[in-house]
């Protein structure tokens, strides 16, 4: 009786009822861990030996962790986590934090919501009193704002954590550390746990409204010695979804052998201790799906559920409608965003991103802009000083200079590194880290560029590396580095070249030559190999006449030749020519989908021009693109003016820069040099000559000089081709020129080659009644009848004289059925009348052609979104036979049936084939009415009106077919 401290009350009952009366905080019923198992005796007259006390199962000792886990719509999330504990010891401790005291309780809390879900703080809290005996003890308490949750504009995620179900287990069971010998042995005896017991988290968890789980997660069953870890999913019919994670220890007592079991099971688990659900927005996957009338819908809808929400309105515009195109929209829709919530980070950094593109919804082109962006960036990080996204946002942006131009002139790029300084802080960023160590270079910050290059991966670490090493030590240690870097000698040649790049933007062209002859020593380099070192070049100097055609490319590739631009490169003697200007982006555009990269390309395009001098007083040159330049760059001319080199004009329509040269040259009496000059621009523009299928459309200047014989080319036929190339050109000089020389021509073939270069002036300076006028004395002459009927059916349609024009067109038909322009014309002009019976009927022949071309099935189809039916028949008749050449009037046209078709997503396609083929400021009228037609299919009003006061406001090259959608 020496060891006696307190006796155990025995109950006889079915099953019999065991209770210890020390245990203040146990139930009736329930004993601790050291009273079980024992041999006892039980006082009673019956008692005939002792009685081993039962050992409770895991079911009897559990803790059940029920956590509901409600995302928010935007941000952290709340979770609420209510805890159950049966079992002396789990009930015991329970009562003794939480339910001692109501603050010490809430405390506890706390400190258990913070470190289990990252809460913010403490909402609700709820405990049984400490002398409940009513059932298992149960607390609840409420997590706000937790970082386990998380919602984004386009995803959310949850993160299920069940790290105590692996270290519930006692510190024994687990692998001793050190490197004590004797503890690396194996185990030899058995373990017995101070008591069997189970834990189990259940979680409830609901996404955000328009959320969906994304992926699937596998259940599993793990053996951990002589316990088992389970894991169960479920997804339900409302969208939430279920977890349950389970450990059970099974038996109290361990053998040796499950305690080694455990132990190697446990190194692989433990590393893992939670899981990540992740939910798609299921707007964003309509838009992926290409279905963003649905994504819109969607997000119409709960907005109007809502009663006004930031967040969706900033989701709308940043994952919706700049992915749709919709760009005006998307401004608007960030605005109410940042209205309703002003301080909401994420409403300001939406409204950077739609400012931070252009109408079509193209990042920094077209009519983006920077200051607004620049000032919505800067408002995010105000908002929210802590978003690692915002500062790299607004990082970003000030990396490049007003004109979207990275490390441009102005770019605040030092701003720029303080803050992926900030981000790096507290978030390992690849991005961050690369972007950092690239700014660093370029502010030639040597130490710190190399300390923050050798944190980055891959082959940039070693470019940045090299290009520090060739400016600290020598281009030459640097070559021998890479050399030794890269044994493979293609791979060695495109590092190389990647240095040799890295040298050309930071200003060291010497040491990027020197490494640029080294790659040319590799062996084994292609051919192929050799074009793309020779791409590489740098820009020329600006004393170089290469230098303003570079530019006009650099410029024309990143989407800036507005004419305010571009007008600084040309010659104050010509005038910007805004179709050449689009064709040039158009044509980079396609050859930036044919190589590696933007750069790749832009390098090719710039070192793909050959420069030659044409004439020495003036000093002009000329320069041209390779002939295996895969995309036509035109021939352009460069003249030597106030101090600097600056573009003439294009060949061969828009060199009256040149023809005011050649009439200087002849007014100072210097004829043979002004002979010399037009039988290098006239013959030099060589393949850029065109013409129609019909051989209509060559510029009369070809003829008027290169017809003539070199005896009869004097001062007079100079003037007179001069003033065709001015003509030709759109100055309005050539007028009075024209009309002169037309005056004293005593031939007729002589009067109808003057007669066409006055169309030709007319036509560029839209003087329509002239221009009709001088069409049709063209028309009397056999040798140009055909364009002088098309001169005057263009001068009576920029006049909008639809019945005039009616007259001359079934006037040309009548002579030749077979003229498939005048039928077309006829069609047109009924159709600009109003006549819809007569209109049908031309078009109907017009469709009935055999011989129909791309140009008739395009007025067929613009007839019919004039009277209708657009059906799908409309539309395939007009891409089977009429996208040969695909222009962009084809995508506009295109564009505008499918937006009739009530099909915006397919619509939205097209129309940036065509835009993205065109020079925004200079876009042609259609392209603003086919986004009109979009905008009002997707149902934004407000943006398709302002769409057609563009519409109505734009320059067009067809005046015929916007008078039929009636604006």
């Amino acid at each position: 009786m020496g060891v006696f401290n307190h006796a155990i009350v025995y109950v006889e009952a079915n099953p019999p009822i065991w209770i210890d009366p020390t245990m203040a905080d146990a139930r009736t019923g329930s004993l601790p861990p050291q009273d079980q198992g024992r041999l006892a005796l039980i006082a009673n007259e019956k008692t005939t030996e002792l009685v081993r006390i039962p050992e409770a199962q895991s079911k009897d000792a559990s803790l059940r962790y029920a956590v509901e886990v409600r995302l928010s719509d935007f941000g952290p999330g709340t979770v609420t986590a209510s805890l159950d504990a049966s079992g002396t010891l789990s009930e015991a401790v329970l009562r003794a934090v939480y339910a001692d005291g109501e603050k010490s309780g809430r405390e506890a809390a706390e400190k258990w919501v913070k470190q289990s879900f990252g809460a913010k703080s403490l909402g609700r809290f709820e405990a049984m009193p400490r002398d409940d005996m009513s059932g298992p003890y149960k607390i609840t308490a409420e997590g706000l704002h937790c970082s386990t949750t998380s919602t984004n504009l386009d995803d959310a995620t949850a993160e299920l954590g069940y790290g105590e179900l692996l270290t519930s287990f006692p510190a024994g069971l687990f692998a001793p550390d050190g490197d004590d010998p004797e503890s690396k042995k194996p185990r030899e005896r058995d373990f017995i746990l101070p008591q069997a017991f189970r834990i189990e988290y259940r979680y409830h968890v609901t996404p955000p409204p328009l959320y969906r789980i994304g992926g699937s997660l596998t259940p599993s069953e793990t053996k951990l010695g002589g316990a088992v870890l389970s894991r169960q999913f479920s997804k339900n019919a409302d969208g939430t979804v279920d977890a349950t994670y389970r450990v059970d220890s099974g038996k109290r007592r361990w053998t040796a052998a499950e305690v080694e079991a455990f132990r190697a099971a446990i190194k692989q688990s433990l590393p893992s201790t939670s899981d990540t659900l992740t939910f798609a927005s299921e707007t964003g996957e309509y838009v992926a799906l290409g279905q963003t009338s649905k994504a819109i819908g969607l997000l119409r809808e709960r907005l109007g559920t809502s009663g006004g929400s930031a967040i969706l309105h900033a989701r709308l515009s940043r994952l919706v409608l700049l992915s749709a195109g919709l760009g005006g929209a998307a401004v608007a829709e960030a605005k109410i965003a940042t209205e309703l919530d002003p301080k909401l980070s994420v409403a300001w950094q939406a409204l950077g991103w739609a400012y931070e593109h252009d109408t079509f919804g193209r990042r920094m082109e077209g009519n983006w802009n920077s200051a607004e962006d620049l000032r919505c960036a800067r408002k995010a990080v105000e908002m929210d000083p802590d978003s690692s996204s915002a500062k790299m946002d607004l990082a970003s942006l000030l990396e490049r200079d007003e004109r979207g131009t990275r490390y441009g002139k102005g770019a605040r790029v030092q701003e720029a590194v303080d803050l992926y300084r900030e981000v790096l802080k507290n978030w390992q960023n690849s991005l961050a880290q690369q972007n950092l160590a690239t700014a660093l270079l370029l502010l030639r910050q040597w130490k710190s560029a190399k300390e923050e290059a050798g944190k980055c991966e891959g082959d940039l670490k070693t470019v940045l590396l090299a290009a520090i090493s060739a400016v600290e030590e020598g281009p030459e240690r640097a070559t021998a580095n890479l050399s030794s870097a890269y044994p493979d000698p293609r791979q060695r040649f495109r590092m190389f070249l990647r240095t040799v790049s890295a040298l050309n933007q930071i200003g060291e062209p010497e040491k990027a030559q020197v490494i640029t002859e080294a790659a040319a020593r590799i062996p084994g380099v292609s051919e192929e190999d050799t074009r793309y070192r020779d791409r590489t070049a740098a820009l020329a100097p600006e004393n170089d006449p290469r230098s303003p055609v570079q530019r006009l490319i650099t410029e024309a590739f990143r989407g800036n030749t507005a004419a305010a631009i571009a007008a600084s490169l040309f010659s104050k003697r010509s005038g910007v020519d805004p179709s050449r200007l689009r064709r040039i982006q158009g044509g980079l555009l396609a050859l930036r989908r044919q190589v590696d990269s933007d750069e790749s390309a832009l390098s090719f395009a710039l070192s793909s021009i050959i420069t030659e001098k044409i004439c020495d007083e003036p000093e002009i040159y000329r320069t041209s693109p390779v002939s295996t330049m895969p995309v036509k760059i035109p021939t352009m001319y460069v003249m030597a003016e106030d101090g600097t080199y600056r573009i003439a004009g294009f060949a061969p329509e828009s060199m009256a820069a040149i023809g005011e040269v050649v009439l200087g040259l002849v007014s100072k009496n210097k004829i043979e040099p002004a002979h010399h000059l037009l039988d290098q621009t006239v013959s030099g523009a060589g393949g850029d000559w065109g013409s129609r299928p019909d051989g209509t459309g060559v510029p009369s200047i070809r003829a008027l000089w290169s017809g003539m014989t070199p005896e009869l080319r004097g001062a007079n036929s100079i003037r007179l081709a001069a003033a065709g190339m001015i003509g030709l050109g759109g100055g309005a000089r050539a007028l009075p020129i024209l009309t002169e020389a037309r005056l004293k021509a005593t031939k007729a073939f002589d009067r109808a080659q003057i007669d066409k270069a006055i169309c030709e002036a007319l036509a560029r300076t839209n003087k329509w009644s002239e221009l009709a006028a001088a069409g049709k004395t063209l028309e009397a002459s056999a040798m140009f009848s055909e364009e002088g009927f098309r001169y005057a059916t263009q001068g009576l349609a920029g006049a909008k004289k639809w019945a005039e024009l009616d007259l001359e067109a079934r006037k040309r038909y009548q002579l030749n059925p077979s003229n498939r322009f005048a039928l077309r014309t006829v069609a047109l002009a009924k159709a600009l009348q109003g006549d819809g019976p007569a209109t049908a009927e031309w078009s109907r022949k017009l469709a009935a052609s055999p011989l129909a071309d791309s140009e008739d099935r395009m007025v067929s189809a613009w007839i019919a979104l004039r009277f209708g039916p657009v059906n799908a028949q409309t539309l395939a008749s007009l891409q089977k036979y009429g996208g040969q050449g695909e222009t962009a009037l084809y995508h506009y046209t295109v564009a505008l049936l499918f937006a009739a078709l009530k099909q915006p997503e397919k619509a939205q396609q097209a129309l940036m084939l065509g835009v993205d083929s065109e020079e925004y400021s200079q876009l042609d009228a259609v392209a603003w009415a086919a986004y009109a037609r979009i905008c009002e299919a997707y149902g934004f009003a407000g943006e398709s009106a302002a769409a057609l006061d563009r519409a109505r406001a734009a320059r067009t090259d067809h005046v015929e077919l916007m008078s039929l959608l009636r604006l």
